[in-house]
């Protein structure tokens, strides 16, 4: 698994809140006037983006367009193919505007309202800008917007009380097919199997809701759904865009004190995350943190569910501008991006001499002596860092003042130069090189030494060189790692 997210930074955000509905509609105009364009006005009802889409109309805007979930096939399309054209700067429309919409020139994006999940926020920004160049978020929200938005998370999660029935009747009416697994291909146009009061059995919504159905099922597993199965019948089968090929992996799929035993946990976890979203979008709504940093939270990975991973995998920060950034004072892209490695459970293959060397322990130190000529221990430490090359070890960590003698050496080899300031390698599970002085702080060296007990680390540092917590003894007295001299490496290899 090769992973580097990277965290959007070219938008620049900005959060207005309005009092009521009537000044959300005024500022939108006054946004409009003013903000470059193509821009995309975004609501999350359609009556919103109707209403919208007519205001601006009658303000003399006339390169605009409207979609919205309730748009035929045939008006998506030619608002689709108007907008890559440039024939249109405007477009009002719900998340229906979405996947697909790949306009790189995209200089605005405007929420006239609150979406219901950070994610959703997210992505929606992320229409803007793709040309590399700087885009503008603008977010116009009421108290309104944000009950709104709390409700629309909740109300995403089918309960048990309505996805049963859907379920009961997509199974009464399922294809079996053949095959030592049982599965069934089930419609997911059906009627909801409901009372008609309660629920729209009719609507594409239904549709939808039939999918979320057998979606929070898979979660579950009382189901698998078979995709690979489904996209060799899509095309093949007259209507096959309305069913779904699935796997029955509990036999009590159709009881409902099964489902409310293994359902429920999962509905909660969906819903705990869905009340975690809107909370980070809060906070970057009032400037709490820093809009990078709520980011980084909400798309990093668990260590846990990434085998053999031993630490999270995090999205590289970057941040074009937000409230918090600006009340402190910090310009865009304070941070350049840095993605951070993610450490494996693979095994590491080092040479055989510095195998045997290390004697089964992960890290070793190896001291010189600090009164050596400058130009002599810049000589000795160059020809070490090649030996380990030799012995696999690729990374390193080295002040300024050795950095260039010891590239002069790997003209043709690579070399990887991590900058300790910023501390990223101590994500990395490979063994790295570290060079200490007698300037370097004790921050950094109590860290390096508590990193040795989770991470290879070789350290080459001067013999003299105190322990920063008790700076009446030495390194070499207390350190548990094998502990070598520098000058006996170089003469038992023969001078390297």
């Amino acid at each position: 698994m090769v992973s580097a997210p990277l965290i959007r930074p070219e938008p620049s955000y900005w959060f207005g809140y309005c009092q009521d509905e009537s000044e959300c509609r005024q500022r939108l105009i006054e946004a409009v006037d003013h903000l470059p364009r193509p821009l995309i006005v975004y609501t999350t009802r359609v009556r919103d983006a109707e209403e919208h889409y007519q205001m601006l109309r009658g303000k003399g805007y006339c390169r605009i367009d409207l979609m919205t979930g309730d748009s035929s096939s045939i008006d998506r399309e030619q608002v689709i193919r108007r907008w890559a054209a440039g024939d249109t700067d405007i477009v009002v429309a719900t998340s229906a505007f979405g996947l697909g919409i790949d306009q790189s020139d995209v200089r605005c994006v405007i929420h006239a309202c609150l979406p219901e999940t950070f994610d959703r926020f997210y992505q929606e920004v992320g229409r803007g800008g793709r040309d590399g160049n700087a885009s503008i978020s603008l977010t116009l929200h009421t108290e309104d917007d944000i009950r709104l938005a709390s409700g629309m998370g909740k109300k995403k999660v089918i309960t048990i009380q309505w996805g049963f029935p859907r379920w009961r009747e997509m199974y009464r009416n399922a294809e079996h097919l053949e095959g030592e697994a049982p599965r069934c291909r089930v419609r997911i146009d059906l009627p909801a199997g409901t009372d008609p009061e309660h629920l729209n059995m009719n609507s594409t919504e239904n549709t939808l809701w039939h999918s979320r159905t057998l979606n929070l099922m898979a979660r579950a597993q009382l189901i698998v759904i078979d995709d690979e199965l489904q996209e060799q019948e899509e095309g093949d089968s007259e209507g096959s865009g309305s069913t779904r090929v699935v796997q029955l992996r509990d036999p009590r799929h159709m009881d409902k004190m099964r489902w409310e035993e293994v359902l429920e946990p999962v509905r909660q976890q969906i819903l705990s995350a869905t009340k975690r979203q809107l909370d980070l979008l809060r906070k970057a709504l009032h400037g709490k943190q820093c809009i990078a940093e709520l980011l980084t939270e909400a798309y990093t990975i668990p260590h846990e569910l990434i085998p053999g991973a031993k630490f999270d995998l995090r999205p590289a920060r970057a941040c074009g501008g937000c409230p918090h950034c600006r009340r402190n004072g910090r310009k865009p892209y304070h941070e350049p991006p840095f993605v951070e490695p993610v450490g494996w459970d693979t095994p590491i293959l080092l040479g055989k001499t510095l195998t045997a060397y290390l004697a089964g322990q992960r890290s070793m130190a190896i001291f010189y002596k600090p009164g050596m000529p400058q130009h002599e221990l810049q000589r000795d430490i160059t020809e070490i860092v090649k030996w380990l090359h030799n012995q696999r070890v690729f990374r390193l960590v080295t002040p300024d003042n050795y950095r260039t003698a010891i590239s002069r050496e790997f003209s043709e080899e690579p070399l990887f130069f991590l900058e300790k300031v910023q501390e990223r390698w101590r994500q990395v599970a490979a063994p790295i090189i570290v060079v200490l002085q007698h300037n370097d702080s004790s921050t950094f060296l109590r860290r390096c030494l508590s990193v040795m007990e989770r991470r290879p680390l070789i350290l080459i540092l001067p013999n003299d060189l105190r322990d920063p917590e008790r700076p009446d003894r030495y390194c070499w007295d207390y350190l548990s790692c094998q502990r070598l001299h520098l000058n006996s490496i170089l003469t038992s290899e023969g001078g390297l």
